[in-house]
């Protein structure tokens, strides 16, 4: 992967993120890019990435220079951590573990700091942030969650909600969505997905 260092012949800061963005939605889509063009007068190098995305090694960048927390061997997957606990429960573990992986992404030192009703895109994530944290959800659940699920579900709360009942885990007052909070965050697409399901 290369190093972006600047150019782009934009002046503006806000251009530059505008052309990179297009740049990646384009390359993503299957477009080709004359990436030799796009980089060329600046100095690039190239980064070092894991070769496969579902190792259990983590690589976001920690604030501040603190030092990422050691993965303990053996540790206890959130499957593992279900057995023996109550529907309650496993909700809660559902929520603390995804308000844990976005706060790891954020750079928020506080998991709690993640809002329950707070639509993830309002707070600056992106559909391909929130697609590896879905990849590492269904490696710990051993269960594939779709990939569009925080689209169609994009506040934690209605996420995990909808994530239990996929599950088969009873709902929980505590976790289902907020009407007054998160019913205008929900996206087109998951009112038609609820008006599908039986008894709706």
């Amino acid at each position: 992967m290369a190093e972006h260092g600047g150019g782009l012949g934009a002046d503006q800061p806000g251009e530059v993120a505008f052309l990179l963005g297009l740049v990646g939605r384009l390359w993503t889509a299957g477009e080709d890019v004359d990436w030799a063009a796009f980089h060329q007068g600046e100095r690039i190098r190239r980064v070092p990435l894991p070769t496969y995305p579902f190792e259990r090694v983590r690589h976001w960048t920690e604030p501040h220079g603190s030092a990422a927390p050691a993965a303990e061997p053996g540790a206890r997957t959130l499957r593992d951590r279900f057995e023996g606990t109550t529907d309650a429960e496993k909700s809660a573990l559902l929520t603390a573990f995804i308000r844990q992986e976005i706060a790891a992404v954020l750079g928020a030192p506080d998991p709690r700091t993640v809002e329950l009703d707070t639509n993830l895109f309002d707070m600056g994530l992106d559909s391909l942030i929130l697609i590896e944290v879905i990849a590492k959800l269904s490696e710990e659940l051993a269960h594939p969650v779709r990939s569009s699920a925080f689209v169609e579900y994009p506040t934690v709360r209605s996420f995990v909600a909808d994530l239990s009942g996929e599950l088969g885990i009873a709902p929980d007052a505590a976790a289902a969505p907020a009407p007054a909070a998160s019913e205008g965050r929900v996206s087109r697409r998951a009112q038609r997905a609820a008006a599908r399901r039986p008894g709706a």
